[in-house]
């Protein structure tokens, strides 16, 4: 198919982008531009996506009157980018529709203007399937390992021409289609948000004890309810604290201390403040994070890489509203790194980057999978 020798349908005929249209390239920039009078909008490779025009940021250039006839934009334009750093954007092409008149584009745009009305949308479908793509590709390789397009290799771009009424009920089809792909996307999106807000009235009465308000009226009060939970979770706390001082002497080669006098450099975790917290049902309480853990500290702030030798690392990307992302983890150049599986992570450093994140948290191996919580949590 490449080189135009490939099958097509009864009455259909291959033929070069030159033949069918006149291709021109566009205006190049200079300081110079700046000291005409003549000003104008001008589209730049910003302004041309794959199969629309993002006119949203359109800047001027200064142009001599002489430059229109060949720089001048007409609807129907097809214009096409002629490079890129990605090979998979070069090429990438929008039809002219004339909001802006007058107006002109950029060098970097080369410019078909179609013989035949309606060829323009026609050709930049082709231009835009797969099988368009790999004639864009083969031509914009070359052995430097720059990708680039010009006047002469847009012009030799093989394109499968169709009798005009076929073309008019093929685009009536794909833009048919195209519609219907596009409201299933607003529908996919609304269920989103429709997910998003059960998600979140579901995890409301989940902590509210809304949830289980039937079962709980359904069975005995049980053998330890919130308040003893917290009261045996505090007297672990300590002890966990008592153990870990006393390691921490021996592992220094002191002796152990002598009577209970030690103790009293345990520092209490702080609590809720229960005045602006809501009610809770019968047997629930309200407790802070620091009196549900005893070990809160930072991470390594070592450099990491993504090569394969050293312990992994979590960074803020892998810590998302519940879960353990691993696709972005980096391996930091040390031999040891602290990660216990059920410790609580928190990312508490993104304000300076993404705001709505902050506070983010999740446990690792996916131990638990709920939303992001408060500071304060009441127990059951």
């Amino acid at each position: 198919m490449l080189d135009g020798t490939g099958e097509l349908p009864a009455g259909w005929a291959w033929a070069r982008l030159g033949e069918i249209s006149n291709i021109t390239g566009g205006l190049t920039k200079n300081p110079e531009r700046a000291k005409w009078p003549q000003k104008l909008p001008f589209l730049r490779v910003g302004n041309v996506q794959a199969g629309y025009l993002n006119l949203s940021d359109v800047h001027q250039i200064g142009v001599q009157p002489s430059e229109l006839p060949r720089v001048s934009l007409s609807p129907g334009d097809l214009l096409i980018v002629e490079g890129n750093g990605s090979l998979d954007q070069i090429g990438r092409c929008a039809v002219w529709s004339g909001k802006i008149t007058p107006c002109v584009h950029q060098n970097h745009i080369i410019k078909a203007r179609f013989l035949e009305i309606g060829l323009s949308e026609w050709v930049s479908l082709w231009l835009s399937c797969a099988d368009g793509r790999k004639i864009v590709e083969a031509v914009a390789s070359s052995t430097s390992g720059l990708h680039t397009l010009s006047i002469s290799k847009i012009s030799g771009l093989l394109v499968p021409v169709a009798p005009p009424s076929e073309q008019q009920r093929i685009m009536a089809c794909v833009q048919k289609q195209f519609a219907d792909l596009d409201e299933a996307e607003a529908a996919l999106a609304r269920a989103r948000a429709g997910l998003a807000e059960y998600r979140a009235s579901l995890l409301h009465a989940a902590c509210t004890g809304q949830l289980t308000a039937a079962w709980r009226a359904s069975r005995a009060p049980p053998a330890e309810d919130g308040p003893a939970l917290l009261r045996r979770i505090l007297a672990e706390r300590r002890a966990a604290w008592e153990r870990a001082e006393l390691a921490r002497l021996h592992a220094r080669g002191k002796p152990a201390p002598v009577g209970d006098g030690w103790k009293a450099r345990y520092k209490e975790p702080v609590t809720p403040d229960m005045e602006e917290l809501p009610s809770l049902p019968h047997g629930w309480t309200w407790a802070s994070l620091d009196q549900l853990s005893w070990n809160t500290n930072y991470g390594t702030s070592a450099k990491c890489d993504t090569g394969e030798v050293g312990t992994p690392v979590l960074r803020i990307p892998n810590v998302q509203s519940g879960v353990i992302s691993g696709r972005t983890s980096s391996t930091p150049r040390l031999k040891r790194i602290w990660n216990r599986p059920t410790t609580l992570l928190l990312a508490t450093c993104l304000l300076c980057e993404r705001t709505e994140a902050l506070g983010c948290w999740a446990v690792p191996q996916s131990l638990i999978n709920l939303a992001a919580s408060p500071p304060t949590l009441p127990l059951t």
